[in-house]
């Protein structure tokens, strides 16, 4: 399965977009399958399912939710173009607190909340981050259909 395209939801105020830490982000994959993914209302953990991306969005002086593509900003590696599997991240405490895509058993690409903010990068990006345990790539894979 390949990427078809990343896209997110992305908070802005007085003209700068928050690129680091979007709203939501949508994987949209070659099968026609897409997953959006948004941290949860617990502050650590990650909700995911298969709607669109709500935007854009004026809210005045509060600010605006404007929807942009992410894929060149993931740095994804050539390996991108065969995603064999999304796994789990877990943390310390079994907690599923991201997603990890996975092409010849190697992450490529992460999602994740981290005080309750959603991150993406690199799985070595991610453990950049004050965990505590180190999180780890589950052995479940998510339903892709």
């Amino acid at each position: 399965m390949k990427i078809k395209s990343i896209s997110a939801a992305l908070y802005g105020f007085d003209g700068e977009l928050d690129w680091v830490s979007p709203i939501s982000i949508r994987i949209e994959f070659s099968d026609n399958f897409g997953i959006r993914i948004r941290c949860a209302g617990d502050g650590e953990s990650i909700f995911t399912d298969d709607q669109s991306l709500a935007g854009p969005v004026n809210m005045e002086e509060a600010g605006r939710i404007e929807v942009h593509p992410l894929n060149d900003r993931c740095n994804l590696p050539a390996s991108a173009d065969d995603i064999d599997t999304v796994k789990q991240i877990l943390d310390d405490h079994d907690v599923i607190v991201g997603l990890a895509l996975m092409s010849n058993d190697s992450p490529i690409l992460c999602l994740w909340n981290y005080g309750d903010e959603l991150r993406y990068g690199s799985f070595a990006n991610m453990l950049e981050f004050d965990w505590g345990d180190k999180p780890r790539i589950s052995g479940t894979a998510l339903a892709l259909k």
